[in-house]
């Protein structure tokens, strides 16, 4: 997981002058104050309790980048998060730009599906981009802090969306590709998402904004995109190495599928709008890549399973003969000992009788009786 910069943007600071690409043109640093008290609590619910949450910037983010950092880590499998929507509308504030502006506003839901998500105290999220001219260079993090709230099983059942409608000044030209990295505290469970953003809708193109991921524990590929005006319903394509696996029809009200993947390989999702009086063409997600090493909690315990059925009997075997090869080396030593004692024993009345036999009482009584 990338823990980056965590240097705060795009709210509140210094203007700065940057260079114009000849590729794209340098985007406005757009100084817009209306998120900076931006509060992200939940009215109570039925049979729920009230959801306290709190947005947190550059200070918060670099707390939690030291916690993470500095603490023990609990290493966990699950996507206890996920990006459930996005949404690029135009704003307009003429006190600070003369101009409308483009701004994402992201959804995120959880828990996802695992009860383990109900531990969860906070959402880190970081967006950047490796081409837009300012986000390129500055990465904003925030931290959706829910730690005052405790989560309970109803949410489970109907999850909890947090809403943050507040990347403001994205680049206006053409198609730019984004990151937006979830990680869900304190399990640092992580899914990047990679984002496709269009600045504009061409005659007859109907370009879809949309976002991928791959759920490696799940083991499938999660695609989620912003809904397009008059549309009947959606065409979904999934690709693998550029041919067709499956195809699918999605209904007008939904903005999200996952697929199920079964080989590594490279992933691609195609999405086309059905309009009733307009030809769309199909809008390409990002490409990414999934490996088939990554396995489910199911598979790694299984084979934690097998591995200690294998490894304790032969540690068992090598256990006894260690304890026999003891046992032998301390009789060889035993028995060592008593011959030392006893050739020690021999020696010394050997000894004791050659120095009698040198004495000067035993000469004179052996000259006497002579």
């Amino acid at each position: 997981m990338c823990h980056g910069r965590t240097k705060e943007l795009g709210h509140g600071e210094g203007s700065d002058n940057t260079k114009v690409s000849r590729f794209r043109r340098a985007p406005k640093r757009i100084l817009d104050h209306s998120c900076d008290e931006f509060d992200c609590s939940q009215k109570k619910r039925a049979s729920d309790e009230e959801f306290s949450c709190k947005v947190g910037m550059h200070k918060e983010c670099k707390a939690v980048n030291r916690m993470i950092n500095d603490s023990l880590r609990e290493e966990t499998y699950g996507n206890y998060a996920k990006l459930t929507h996005i949404d690029i509308f135009n704003k307009e504030d003429h006190t600070i730009y003369p101009y409308s502006y483009r701004a994402l506003n992201y959804s995120i839901t959880l828990p996802h599906e695992d009860e383990g998500g109900l531990k969860a105290k906070m959402i880190m999220t970081l967006f950047n981009s490796e081409v837009d001219l300012y986000y390129s260079k500055h990465e904003i993090c925030r931290v959706f802090d829910f730690s005052s709230s405790k989560l309970t099983e109803n949410d489970l059942k109907h999850p909890r969306v947090i809403n943050y409608p507040c990347m403001f000044g994205l680049d206006e030209i053409s198609m730019t590709d984004y990151k937006l990295n979830i990680t869900v505290i304190p399990y640092l469970a992580s899914l990047l998402y990679y984002l496709q953003i269009y600045s504009y809708d061409p005659k007859y193109s109907c370009p879809v904004n949309n976002g991928i991921s791959v759920l490696n524990v799940q083991r499938k590929l999660h695609v989620v995109f912003q809904s397009y005006p008059n549309t009947l319903h959606y065409n979904l394509t999934l690709y693998k190495d550029s041919k067709a696996l499956q195809n699918l029809e999605l209904a007008q009200n939904k903005n999200q599928h996952e697929f199920k993947l079964e080989d590594g390989g490279l992933y691609t999702v195609g999405i086309k709008p059905i309009i009733m009086d307009k030809y769309c063409n199909e809008t390409l997600t990002k490409s990414v890549i999934w490996k088939v090493e990554v396995k489910h909690i199911e598979d790694k315990k299984q084979g934690y399973i097998n591995l200690v059925s294998i490894v304790l009997p032969v540690g068992i075997i090598i256990i006894t003969i260690i304890a026999g090869v003891v046992i032998l080396i301390k009789r060889h030593r035993e028995q060592q000992m008593e011959r030392s004692d006893d050739e020690s024993a021999a020696s010394f009345l050997q000894n004791q009788q050659n120095s009698d036999e040198t004495s000067i009482p035993y000469r004179m009584i052996k000259k006497w009786k002579k």
